[in-house]
């Protein structure tokens, strides 16, 4: 998996992982956040990769439905490009502390 998308994934993930099923989070969890692979996973948990595979696609596009309807993490982002922009144009060190301090939050 890309940087990239790995990136998005975890976000995904983060936000938006109590819509998956308890089975479909294990997966996932074990996948993002202790960076397992696939033919890993199969084996703890007992099954073939092609099962661990079919999950993970399955959970990762109820994320991405999550986000195309609810739009959290585009939001998110919106208001980190807010800030940035506001930073940006701010002179005021006390100013710049405070959406440095919001950027961090975000």
């Amino acid at each position: 998996m890309k940087l990239e998308q790995l990136e998005k994934s975890n976000r995904l993930y983060e936000t938006y992982q109590f819509c998956l099923t308890p089975s479909q989070k294990e997966v996932l969890g074990l996948l993002l956040v202790d960076g397992l692979q696939t033919t890993e996973i199969a084996e703890i948990l007992g099954t073939t990769k092609q099962a661990i595979s079919k999950n993970v696609v399955v959970a990762q596009k109820k994320l991405q439905n999550m986000e195309n309807n609810l739009q959290f993490l585009a939001f998110q982002d919106k208001i980190r490009q807010d800030l940035l922009e506001l930073l940006r144009l701010s002179t005021e060190a006390q100013v710049q502390a405070k959406l440095k301090k919001m950027l961090k939050e975000c």
